[in-house]
């Protein structure tokens, strides 16, 4: 008799698929990357800030969703995200400022970049070249980007108060680092 065996075969079926969409979306339970860490630490731990800060240099896929629920789990905690390109000089330049200000800030404000219309070796061979503390999330189609700042130039950090509440848009590279921390300060901080 053939039936069960089709129902079972199409149960079976039905079991990978869901296993891999799990998988493929990210902070699922069967995917070991980088991101599923990331996303549960960010939900279990006290301090998902430290959580984000063990992730430097990773460069996470995911994209909106992903980004998203790590931003969500952030809440209660201020934020700074950089949206750049390998690719972007003015991008390049700034981000000895943004691994300063994200190791002054690291006990305070979270940071997470953003790698926009760019190929994962590139952005890769980047972050390996220039260090910063925090993941950057892999954005090639520019989804993440349009969510945060409506795809306008690069570079571009948008800043987020502790209750989750975009602050500000700073569109254009930061020339000091000076000018980052006046800016953490007055628009993620909100002192």
């Amino acid at each position: 008799m053939e039936p069960p065996r089709l129902i079972a075969t199409g149960f079976a079926l039905a079991l990978v698929v869901a296993v891999a969409v799990v998988g493929v979306i990210g902070c699922g339970a069967s995917d070991p990357g980088p991101i599923a860490s990331l996303c549960k630490r960010i939900g279990s731990e006290k301090d998902p800030v430290a959580a984000v800060f063990e992730q430097g240099d990773a460069l996470l896929e995911g994209g909106q969703p992903a980004f998203e629920r790590c931003l969500n789990g952030l809440v209660g905690h201020p934020v700074v995200v950089n949206v750049w390109a390998s690719w972007c000089v003015p991008c390049r330049e700034e981000f000895p400022e943004l691994a300063a200000a994200s190791e002054a800030y690291r006990d305070k404000v979270a940071f997470l970049g953003v790698n926009t219309e760019d190929s994962h070796d590139a952005a890769a061979t980047f972050l390996a070249d220039n260090p910063v503390p925090y993941p950057s999330f892999s954005d090639p189609d520019k989804r993440i980007d349009r969510s945060i700042a409506s795809g306008i130039g690069l570079p571009h950090t948008a800043f987020y108060n502790a209750a989750g509440e975009l602050t500000k848009i700073k569109y254009g590279a930061f020339e000091s680092e000076q000018e980052l921390a006046d800016a953490i300060e007055l628009y993620a901080l909100e002192r």
